[in-house]
Parts: structure tokens; sequence; C-alpha cells
């Protein structure tokens, strides 16, 4: 009987610690900074990659549209996995000049977040970009 009795109490313990160290997973998305220029000294003709500083990586994400805005010009660019690398985009035969650059992004997340959204955006701030005529 006692050790029926330190066999159920054990097995008690077993379930209540297994179930009780799940935790729920969630999503958030990734905190940007300012776009840069990869290429140091940017001169005309120069293709251009512009990067996004990435302050706190973001969890639980599967898909990321990326919106590039280059001074008046606009480019989409989706992504599968955006965990996976940095956001970039490459800008060819760059005249001379000042690019103004910011990149805003939507995120289809693979956990909820703590709000029970399954979706998201963040945005970078706008980085500058001057790029000089060939000498």
């Amino acid at each position: 009987m006692k050790k029926s009795l330190l066999f159920i109490v054990a097995a008690l313990f077993a379930v209540f610690t297994f179930t009780g160290c799940v935790e729920e997973e969630y999503g958030y998305p990734p905190v940007y900074g300012k776009v840069y220029c990869v290429n140091e000294n940017p001169v005309a003709g120069d293709s251009l990659i512009f990067r996004v500083e990435i302050k706190e990586p973001g969890n639980g994400i599967y898909k990321a549209t990326y919106t590039w805005k280059i001074n008046n010009e606009t480019y989409k660019v989706d992504v599968l996995d955006p965990l996976a690398s940095v956001p970039e985009i490459g800008y060819p035969n760059a005249k001379a000049g000042t690019y103004n650059v910011s990149m805003s992004a939507s995120f289809k997340m693979s956990y909820p977040m703590v709000s029970g959204q399954i979706a998201s955006s963040a945005s970078s701030q706008m980085g500058t970009i001057k790029v000089a005529a060939k000498p």
C-alpha cells in the first residue's frame, strides 16, 4: 500500500512538473534603425546596396514584404524567412546626388503576438546617402 501511494505521488509530481514547464511562444516584429549604404564612398555609376540596421531581431516571422522608398521611387520585395537575412536592396547605376532611403515592412507571423495578432509591421529611420560625381 505504501509503495502504491508513493508511486501515485511520484506520477502526479511528474505530470505537474512536465505540464508546468510548457511555455507559450509569441511572435514579435524586429526593431529597425537607420538605412545605410554598404558601399564606402560611392561614386556615380556604382551599383549601391542599401541595408537596414537591426536593433532587435524579431521572432516567429515566416514572411515579410519590404517597401523601399528611394527618393521618389518605390520598390516592393517579398521575402520568405526574413529572420535569416538583413533587409537590403540593390540600386544599379547610381547617379551623382543625394539619396533619401527608407524601408517599411509588413510581416506574417508564425506565432501570435501577445496581443493575439498574427500580422505586424515595422519601419526604419530614413538614411541619407551622398553619391559623388566620377572624378
